[in-house]
């Protein structure tokens, strides 16, 4: 794993990360990520994500992935994110089965937004969230797709202060 940080300006931080895999199954996957973040005051805070993740049993090709996220911190045990994002993803990603893809490739784009809530409950080690999604999937012929997801979180270690959503 290999990562770099800088300064850019006094609000605006650059940095990359790169994360190389062996799988005894599927070979070599190599994961670069390069965040652009902007902290805006108190409560907002920007992050741009650029991706491009190489999967050897995948046709050695680069999948990329382009996310814009604005995290809001609205109380100490409460954060919103909301995102926009693109990704491609191999026909054996898709989370369509084969008798429900509309457009037959090898490699689809993906277009979504959501929303991720995040609470903290009960425990400063544990966290729900909600993400509501819109998205256009290319294997649905780019339709809308509603989509929903609940997750339960606890964090083992020392427990955060306030309720973030990747605004370290």
């Amino acid at each position: 794993n290999l990562f770099r940080n800088w300064e850019l300006t006094k609000t605006w931080d650059g940095r990359a990360e790169n994360r190389l895999y062996w799988y005894i199954d599927s070979g070599w996957r190599n994961d670069f990520r390069w965040f652009f973040e902007h902290r805006i005051n108190e409560k907002f805070f920007f992050r741009s994500r650029t991706r491009f993740d190489y999967l050897e049993d995948r046709n050695s090709e680069w999948y990329p992935e382009q996310r814009f996220t604005l995290f809001h911190q609205l109380t100490n045990r409460t954060a919103v994110a909301y995102e926009l994002a693109y990704e491609e993803v191999a026909a054996e990603d898709s989370p369509w089965n084969e008798d429900e893809v509309q457009v037959v490739a090898d490699r689809y784009a993906h277009y979504y937004a959501r929303i991720r809530f995040r609470q903290n409950i009960g425990y400063p080690w544990l966290f729900y969230e909600v993400w509501p999604t819109a998205a256009w999937a290319e294997e649905q012929d780019y339709d809308f797709v509603p989509a929903i997801r609940f997750r339960l979180e606890m964090v083992l270690g020392d427990p955060p202060k306030t309720t973030k959503l990747g605004m370290n």
